[in-house]
């Protein structure tokens, strides 16, 4: 027999006794597709597990969705569209835009008419408009119900349900980047439905029309109102104006007339002082040409003169002068100067000579009135200008206070004209019905209904039976105690799972099965066997107990298991049946179980027979000692010196001592067992519930210092993979 020397230290030494196994190293190198696949593996056993759960929820959930869509009412849904402009276009080019349409809000306008369309006051001039808050009609056609509670209003009401019905079945939508909003309605009438959605398209824009109405005659209303004191103002201003002119004799020249020019006189004072300096210039200059006309004249000669010139009587008497002078020079030449002729032509030219004179002596006294008369003029438009200088500084004086009082008439002349031609725009602006909002597409009944969908219906149905389903799943999981696999194990009781036994079928004689070393429960022995002796580190463990939290789990199976692994590994073994209540050793070896029954340990420990009574197996490698005859005290047996005297003495004889314990709950039998084991191994069996019987019986084992090296899972189904994992797949091969 090789002893094995220094075994590995296990995780479990490097661990405190119940805590969870796991290995460092894999914690450190995190999660890896191994750990994913094993995670999906559990995850998959656990919907294995609970498939007719599952099966009859999604069955129960897809009938329910049926049967639920067929007793539905048929709903019909109506669309009309309409566009939502910014900005409207401007009639008279006097109206005003509105501000919350600024293209860089845009997203907050449409959104401002959106809430608008789905506002209470659209549902109550829709609601009005169709004569919905008249009789019960309506809610009757929509499926609803009225109930009138006592001490409650019924026409408040039916007027709530009717507003309550038209917001829970109308549907606004503006798709993102565009300005055409749906507007459907859902009723179980398809003409119901069409009428509806128009309506809410028509009061939507008519709404939107009778709130810039409103603006506007809010507008007008105020105008109105300044006009009234600002025209009063202007009256008092005016009346005041007139009266102080009448005191003051102050005569507006202006008054009444659009023409105000600078500089221009506004009194008759003022004027008639213009209008005498402007004649005083003028007679002056006249004055002036005149007196250098007549300096020009006594210089002259009295023909030479311009006027002479341009006289025709004169130029007429110049010309018969030479015509009768050159007469007479003829008349000379052929008479005597006393010649009748010649005195007759002298005395021509001497008239003529006279007339000449005449003539021009009256041009010269032309001249000289003309002065005369200019230079009067002048003196007189003189005084005249003196005496209206006077006039117009006393009247200067007295228009200081006018001009006050005409300014306060044009500030308010200037007021009310700004007022009454903003209020002739506005009232021309209301009466246009200019609208940002227009009708695309008109609702129309719809043919088919909308809802109810039965591929939908099923569809959601399947979806909440999934949703229950993964539920229920959890809740059974995690009120579930069954272990399934070795994982599980682990998780469930914090404690490693040294061998998953598969499932056998030979009578209940396991000794049979295990004749064959390659079947799989040898195999899976084995296996167990290895890790029990490596599980400890101090020392190979020479007293192995076996136990479990209830009857019935195949705890004598894995202690035959056990010790058939540990001698084929060439290690004396025994095992010994401890059960001494219900002792089930015979049941489990096949070649007993014909033969008469024979002394066990309870006839040894009441010194019954002197030598424990050790039998070898036939075909197996180990010995084993039957519990005997069923005694009236177990306990006291099991807790006397002569149990551990016993021990004590076969522990020299053999490697291992395999101890098939009874089990832990409501027994004080395992207790003492378990103190005088080196290891305990706790036997589960898969697929079982047991109701918190199993962490019970661990935290009570544990209260001894014998450590619990691990589980060993029985009667696993290798036929069923589902969620095994690794376990079982070496067996399978």
């Amino acid at each position: 027999m090789v002893e094995m020397a220094n075994p590995p230290r296990s995780a479990i030494d490097q661990r405190q006794s119940g805590e969870r196994y796991y290995d460092e190293a894999e914690a450190d190198r995190g999660m890896t597709f191994a750990d994913l696949y094993q995670r999906f593996v559990w995850i998959a056993g656990a919907a294995y597990r609970s498939r007719w759960v599952v099966l009859s929820i999604l069955v129960a959930a897809l009938v329910l969705g049926a049967v639920g869509t067929l007793l539905m009412t048929p709903l019909y849904t109506a669309s009309a569209t309409v566009q939502i402009d910014q900005q409207t276009e401007r009639v008279l080019g006097t109206e005003d835009q509105d501000a919350g349409a600024a293209y860089q809000d845009a997203d907050r306008f449409l959104e401002t008419n959106i809430q608008v369309l789905k506002s209470r006051a659209t549902a109550v001039r829709v609601a009005q408009s169709l004569n919905l808050f008249v009789g019960t009609d309506f809610i009757e056609m929509m499926g609803a119900k009225l109930r009138v509670p006592a001490g409650v209003n019924p026409e408040q009401l039916r007027r709530e349900t009717v507003l309550d019905l038209l917001d829970k079945n109308l549907g606004v939508d503006l798709p993102r980047d565009s300005r055409v909003a749906s507007i459907t309605f859902r009723s179980p009438d398809p003409a119901l439905s069409s009428r509806i959605a128009n309506a809410f398209a028509e009061n939507f824009i008519t709404g939107n029309l009778q709130r810039k109405f409103n603006s506007t005659s809010y507008a007008r209303s105020f105008l109105q109102k300044q006009l009234v004191p600002a025209r009063e103002r202007l009256e008092a201003s005016e009346r005041q104006l007139v009266v102080y002119a009448r005191q003051a004799g102050l005569i507006d020249t202006q008054q009444g007339s659009d023409e105000k020019g600078e500089g221009q006189p506004n009194s008759v004072t003022v004027s008639s002082l213009v209008a005498l300096n402007s004649a005083y210039a003028g007679a002056t200059a006249n004055r002036i040409a005149a007196e250098q006309r007549w300096r020009v004249a006594q210089k002259t000669p009295v023909g030479a003169l311009p006027e002479s010139y341009s006289n025709k009587a004169i130029q007429d008497l110049y010309q018969a002068k030479a015509e009768r002078t050159a007469v007479l020079q003829d008349e000379l030449k052929r008479h005597k100067a006393d010649y009748p002729t010649v005195i007759q032509a002298k005395a021509v030219i001497a008239e003529l000579d006279r007339q000449l004179n005449a003539m021009n002596g009256a041009i010269r006294r032309s001249i000289v009135d003309q002065y005369d008369t200019a230079r009067q003029q002048e003196e007189a438009l003189a005084d005249a200008v003196e005496d209206m200088k006077k006039a117009t500084l006393e009247e200067q004086s007295q228009s200081i206070q006018y001009n006050i009082l005409r300014r306060d008439v044009d500030s308010n002349r200037s007021m009310y004209e700004a007022l009454l031609q903003r209020f002739k725009e506005v009232s021309a602006a209301s009466g246009i019905a200019a609208n940002n909002i227009s009708i695309i597409d008109r609702a129309d009944p719809p043919l088919k209904p909308t809802s109810p969908r039965l591929g939908s219906n099923l569809a959601i149905a399947l979806l909440l039976g999934l949703i229950a389903a993964v539920a229920a799943i959890i809740i059974r999981e995690l009120f579930d105690d069954r272990v399934q696999t070795g994982p599980d194990a682990e998780r469930k009781f914090g404690l490693p799972t040294l061998g998953v036994i598969p499932q056998f079928k030979n009578g209940g004689a396991i000794d049979l099965e295990l004749e064959s070393p390659r079947s799989a429960t040898s195999e899976a022995y084995h296996s167990a066997a290895i890790a029990v002796l490596l599980s400890s580190a101090r020392k190979v463990p020479h007293v192995i107990m076996l136990t479990s939290a209830q009857s019935g789990e195949g705890k004598s199976s894995s202690t035959i298991g056990l010790a058939n692994a540990l001698a084929r590994l060439n290690k004396r073994t025994l095992l010994v049946e401890c059960d001494l209540r219900r002792p089930s050793l015979r049941k489990r070896l096949a070649e007993i179980q014909a033969r008469a029954p024979v002394p066990g340990l309870t006839e040894y420990l009441t010194q019954q027979i002197e030598q424990p009574p050790i039998t070898t197996h036939s075909t197996l490698r180990f010995d084993y000692m039957l519990a005997g005859s069923i005694p009236p005290n177990p306990t006291d047996l099991l807790g006397s010196g002569a149990f551990a005297a016993m021990l004590h003495d076969l522990t020299s004889r053999y490697d291992h001592i395999v101890l098939d314990g009874p089990p832990i709950l409501g027994l004080a039998d395992a207790p003492l067992l378990a103190s005088r084991s080196d290891v305990v191994l706790f036997v589960v069996e898969a697929n079982r519930s047991h109701r918190g019987r199993a962490k019970a019986a661990l935290s009570r084992i544990r209260r001894f210092e014998t450590p619990v090296s691990g589980t060993i899972l029985t009667k696993v189904d290798i036929s069923n993979r589902m969620g095994m994992g690794y376990d079982l797949e070496y067996y399978s091969y």
